[in-house]
């Protein structure tokens, strides 16, 4: 099959998914369910194991998320040789499992521990999975090797903001493959969604966490390392977050003249304004959502298609998470953007 006839082929099955999708228009559907077994009826069109509620919405988000993967991981292998970048992208996977994997080595220090259930990207996996609990095997020959000779001084959340931090570089860097009028689409949509991730980062560890503007500079996500100010104002990613530390998280009417104002949450009257960060996440992903949506039918190769796709199915398996969620607590599902900041429209 020629590129360009797989290319219509991946972005026509595409297009068919997406139709199904309970994200969008389809999110009624998920509305529409009263109980953790109904969801379940509706997802997977199979019989309800019997389990307790807290294991049956645990199941329920790990085979949303083995079914996407299984269907991403089919349409890459319908090319002999796929995009390095696609394989960055969906390696975000084995960058969730190791933090997981790390968190349980370092809790437990048990050379017998199993290995927990965790959805996989085989074969296009940098982990070896097989190797648990021994961590030097577990990342041999990976980019993420250097995790099995980092010493107990560094903490936990400081080993996760590093790997984080990788995966975020590494996929960046790897657009740079891409063709052009390709990558340069990519790069973009990239680019807006990190800016966005830095500016809720960077109001809550103010506005939660009483941290001052020098102390969020440090934290903010960067293309590179940077060690002062001038550095992080010119990085493409942090930069543009810098000028909104000297907005007060009280101050209305400076964060409405800046280029953030169709994110904020309203004023009320006769009650003191506070910047809210959930607001601001729930709106920012889904004006991201219909960016992705749009942005999909723009151009029909594989690696623009694909990556539009894995962020809409992203986006996709939060809302059922929330559902989740909402339906395990007993919560109606109106209040589903109160409990994961997803905004279903």
């Amino acid at each position: 099959m020629k590129d360009s006839t797989l290319d219509g082929y991946i972005y026509a099955k595409v297009c068919g998914m997406l139709s199904k999708s309970f994200v969008g228009g389809g999110f009624h559907r998920l509305q529409s369910v009263t109980s953790l077994e109904g969801l379940w009826n509706l997802l997977f069109s199979s019989e309800c194991p019997s389990i307790s509620p807290a294991e049956l919405a645990e199941a329920i988000e790990h085979k949303s998320e083995g079914l996407f993967l299984d269907e991403f991981i089919s349409l890459l292998e319908l090319q002999s040789c796929p995009p390095q970048f696609l394989i960055d992208l969906i390696r975000l996977y084995d960058y969730e499992n190791l933090k997981e994997l790390l968190f349980i080595s370092f809790k437990d220090n048990d050379s017998s521990a199993k290995l927990p259930e965790m959805n996989h990207i085989d074969p296009f996996s940098m982990l070896h999975y097989d190797k648990w609990p021994n961590v030097k095997s577990l990342v041999a020959g990976s980019p993420v090797e250097w995790c099995a000779t980092t010493g107990s001084e560094v903490s936990q959340l400081e080993l996760e903001s590093h790997l984080d931090l990788q995966y975020i570089r590494t996929l960046w860097n790897s657009i740079d493959r891409l063709p052009a009028n390709m990558g340069d689409s990519i790069k973009k949509m990239l680019k807006d969604e990190l800016l966005l991730d830095n500016l809720v980062w960077s109001l809550r560890l103010r506005v939660y966490f009483g941290m001052e503007g020098k102390d969020v500079l440090q934290r903010l996500v960067t293309l590179e390392d940077v060690s002062d100010i001038n550095d992080i104002s010119r990085d493409v990613l942090a930069g543009p977050i810098v000028k909104t530390l000297d907005y007060s998280i009280n101050n209305y009417e400076a964060w409405n003249k800046s280029g953030y104002s169709p994110l904020l949450n309203p004023p009320q009257e006769n009650e003191l304004w506070t910047i809210d960060p959930r607001w601001i996440n729930s709106v920012a992903h889904r004006k991201l959502f219909q960016q992705w949506k749009k942005r999909l039918h723009q151009n029909n190769e594989l690696p623009h298609v694909l990556y539009c796709w894995f962020k809409i199915k992203r986006y996709e398996l939060d809302c059922i998470r929330a559902v989740t969620e909402c339906l395990r607590l007993g919560l109606p599902i109106g209040q589903v953007n109160d409990v994961l900041n997803i905004s279903a429209v």
